[in-house]
């Protein structure tokens, strides 16, 4: 469980971008931050889970991973993907003239 609540806290570190891709990532990092709290609880309580609520767990665990691995692809190659946009952009801008 402490495993969810350090991926959480990770993915809720980073920021969104401009565009409507950065909308959607500065949703995303909401909702998944708005978990941290419920996970928490889990843990102080020291609840007792069944076999089919860890196996639920276990499946939002990849999911988170899977999310952070996004995360850190996208912010990591998002200036070169912009660099290369505006270039793109101010050639065919030249090519128009």
């Amino acid at each position: 469980m402490s495993r969810l609540v350090d991926s959480v806290k990770e993915i809720s570190g980073f920021s969104s971008s401009r565009g409507f891709i950065g909308k959607i990532q500065g949703d995303l990092v909401r909702r998944i931050t708005l978990l941290s709290p419920f996970f928490e609880e889990l843990i102080d309580f020291n609840v007792e889970l069944k076999k089919d609520q860890i196996t639920g767990f276990e499946a939002m665990r990849i999911a988170l991973d899977s999310s952070l691995e996004l995360f850190r692809s996208v912010n990591g190659g998002s200036k070169l993907f912009q660099v290369t946009h505006l270039l793109a952009l101010f050639y065919l801008y030249l090519y128009l003239w």
